[in-house]
């Protein structure tokens, strides 16, 4: 099978049925830099923006005794300016694991129904949304597995060359 007619059947399935459209923007997420690529970056990626912004964070001694104390007094002092930020940063953190979630579940969706389109076979939004919230976390630690094994082949660990 070539290139070619692979391009030729995904473009027919997703004419024939167009709620993968809904999928296929969720899933393109996961490979062009997106939730999960996001959160392995933060996680495991030395100089990312995120990492070294965070150490300048850490070095201006805000985790210290003294930095703790003045974090008691604002919540102390200003209370509600301190909720505010905290149901903020709830917010975006549960609209990001969504979104991973959504990205993850689209994936599976997207492999299955277009399986099942090829075959012939029955398949639906809420048949495809019922397979892939159940093959969440075999997608999700595929998808993390896959990002771990290339970080390990292409990362320098601190090597010089």
């Amino acid at each position: 099978m070539t290139y070619r007619s692979i391009l030729k059947q995904a473009w027919r399935t997703t004419c024939k049925n167009k709620y993968l459209w809904f999928f296929g923007l969720f899933a393109v997420l996961l490979g062009n830099n997106g939730g999960l690529e996001a959160v392995f970056n933060l996680l495991f990626q030395q100089d990312s923006n995120f990492a070294i912004g965070f150490k300048r964070y850490i070095d201006t001694g805000v985790f210290s005794l003294t930095g703790l104390a003045s974090l008691g007094r604002f919540i102390v002092e200003d209370t509600l300016s301190f909720i505010i930020l905290l149901t903020v940063l709830l917010i975006f953190a549960v609209l990001g694991v969504f979104l991973i979630w959504l990205s993850v579940v689209s994936q599976a969706v997207l492999v299955n129904n277009a399986a099942q389109d090829e075959t012939g076979k029955e398949h639906s939004f809420k048949k495809g949304m019922e397979l892939g919230v159940t093959k969440f976390w075999p997608v999700f630690g595929l998808n993390f597995g896959f990002k771990i094994l290339v970080w390990l082949l292409f990362s320098n660990h601190g090597y010089t060359y």
